[in-house]
């Protein structure tokens, strides 16, 4: 058994252990416009996110799907 196994059993074993699932996501997208790598952090879970360019300011919509 590697160590990461053997402390994350000993986490288990823990009763004051709780996983918190995570409601966020990162995302990396370019800008059509004018070609900025933009990243977008701690994004909650939505139907639909709204994203703006850093550099121009042009706003994208992008679809969350958990499948």
């Amino acid at each position: 058994m590697s160590r990461m196994e053997e402390e994350l059993e000993e986490l288990v074993e823990d009763e004051d252990f709780e996983v918190e699932q995570r409601v966020e996501s990162d995302l990396c997208w370019k800008c059509k416009k004018c070609g900025e790598e933009n990243v977008e952090y701690d994004i909650a879970y939505e139907e639909e996110i709204i994203c703006k360019c850093s550099n121009c300011g042009k706003k994208y919509s992008a679809y969350y799907c958990p499948y």
